[in-house]
């Protein structure tokens, strides 16, 4: 399995890309087991919270609600949700203090309303 690592850095002010660093060990990062399949919903939520567009136009309430969607289709697939934010709240909090911890986020997305017919 390839493991995606992702490396901080530093607003531009312009677009910023992040060169991921390709791993194949097995990392104790939280992330568990990854299929591709999840590996690339993980990669469209780290591109969201590496972006720092939100900010830039003073809109980050935006980027959580982006956030949330994406994490609401990945459910959807059959991802599991909750490891995909955790992973990526653990690697991106401190640069994004906007982002609800684990548990709000939880709440947040087991009451919205497309959830209401899963179990």
């Amino acid at each position: 399995m390839t493991r995606v690592r992702f490396e901080p850095i530093q607003a531009t002010g312009q677009g910023t890309w992040v060169r991921p660093e390709q791993r194949t060990d097995m990392e104790s990062s939280g992330q568990g087991k990854w299929n591709q399949h999840g590996m690339d919903w993980l990669t469209r939520c780290h591109a969201i919270a590496a972006s720092d567009l939100f900010m830039q136009i003073g809109h980050p309430e935006d980027q959580v609600i982006l956030l949330k969607a994406t994490l609401l289709r990945a459910a959807a697939e059959g991802v599991n949700w909750r490891e995909l934010y955790r992973s990526l709240y653990d690697r991106w909090h401190t640069q994004c203090p906007h982002f609800p911890d684990p548990d709000t986020m939880a709440a947040e997305i087991e009451q919205h309303p497309s959830r209401s017919n899963e179990t």
